[in-house]
């Protein structure tokens, strides 16, 4: 709902923020965030959520670029990445091969489910659960999420 002026300021701090890290860790010597840790350094990790990437993408070229950095180099400077999307239409191929952990609902195309690395069939929901796949650094699994919370039965007094 933002002005192209705002949204562009909002992914340019992104940018410079990953800018920024890279310098330090470079300056201090180190590779990685990882090693910046096992070695004493304080840098906060930074969670970036964007919900209906897509969306966001579509927005501005400013969004693209910034969204492909952090997935490709984020991670190593302690800038992670959590997206959402109802379709991988629109999703850069380098944002989504960098994205380490990938959870598919039900009702996800098959082809968007060999996209995503999953190489099984989804399982079936019930009227009580909703199958899900999950797939992290090469491996599949399967999820059942149970849907709504169950209420204790009312007692007559």
């Amino acid at each position: 709902l933002e002005t192209i002026e705002k949204q562009n300021e909002f992914w340019l701090g992104l940018d410079q923020e990953l800018a920024r890290r890279e310098a330090l860790l470079r300056s201090d010597g180190f590779a990685s965030i990882e090693q910046a840790e096992r070695l004493g350094g304080l840098e906060e990790r930074l969670l970036v959520v964007v919900d209906e990437v897509v969306a966001a993408i579509r927005s501005t070229p400013k969004a693209i670029d910034t969204l492909t950095r952090i997935a490709t180099k984020g991670r190593s400077l302690g800038m992670h990445l959590l997206v959402t999307s109802q379709s991988l239409v629109g999703i850069p191929r380098e944002v989504l091969i960098n994205l380490r952990s990938r959870l598919a609902l039900a009702g996800t195309d098959e082809v968007e489910l060999l996209q995503l690395g999953c190489k099984e069939k989804m399982g079936k929901s019930s009227g009580q659960t909703k199958a899900a796949m999950l797939m992290h650094d090469g491996q599949t699994f399967r999820v059942i999420v149970p849907l709504g919370a169950r209420r204790a039965p009312r007692t007559a007094a």
